[in-house]
């Protein structure tokens, strides 16, 4: 069982300055991390990255964190996860041509923003999993129709399950290998 821990950030006020408010989201995600960690049994990691900003994986725990000016999210486990969190409003169209491929957009039935932050979520939680960036997006792919609550994808052929959960505006994407997925706000 994979423990996904949302936390709501208060307060974080966009008149701060810009370092201020990053701090912040890198707090939350911190806890969110030392929560998941917690209620999976795992140790409490001191959260490394290396000079690239991939996170360090020690003592056999992986683990992924995201964050947003108002909620971030992290989850532990120990096989490789991701996890990405976005808040729902419209963006540039030309951004569905560069996050989906022709095939894909025939797997999606409405071409919405929620439909978009599905596909985006989960192909950017399928990269966070492989602990790759946006360079290796042409190669994670869609392979059937999103539910409201799951995709299947695959990363340079390796096949991928994401669980989304979704609430008011934001929508957060879990990438692992088949585990169920409990959803916890802290």
């Amino acid at each position: 069982m994979l423990h996904a821990v949302l936390i709501m950030i208060p307060d974080n006020d966009r008149s701060l300055p810009g370092r201020e408010r990053m701090r912040r989201q890198r707090e939350a995600a911190a806890k969110a991390l030392d929560e998941s960690a917690r209620l999976s049994g795992l140790p409490i990691l001191s959260w490394d990255r290396d000079a690239a900003g991939v996170p360090v994986f020690e003592r056999g725990v992986c683990w992924s964190l995201s964050h947003k000016t108002s909620v971030a999210a992290g989850v532990v486990a120990t096989t490789p996860v991701g996890i990405d969190v976005e808040v729902i409003e419209p963006r540039n169209p030309a951004l569905w041509e560069y996050v989906a491929s022709a095939q894909e957009q025939t797997l999606l039935t409405d071409g919405d923003w929620p439909t978009f932050f599905r596909l985006w979520t989960a192909k950017e939680a399928v990269l966070k999993a492989n602990r790759v960036g946006l360079s290796k997006l042409d190669v994670c792919r869609l392979v059937a129709a999103p539910t409201p609550s799951c995709a299947a994808l695959a990363f340079e052929q390796s096949p991928w399950s994401v669980t989304f959960l979704a609430s008011e505006r934001i929508l957060t994407a879990v990438a692992h290998k088949g585990a169920e997925v409990a959803w916890h706000r802290a």
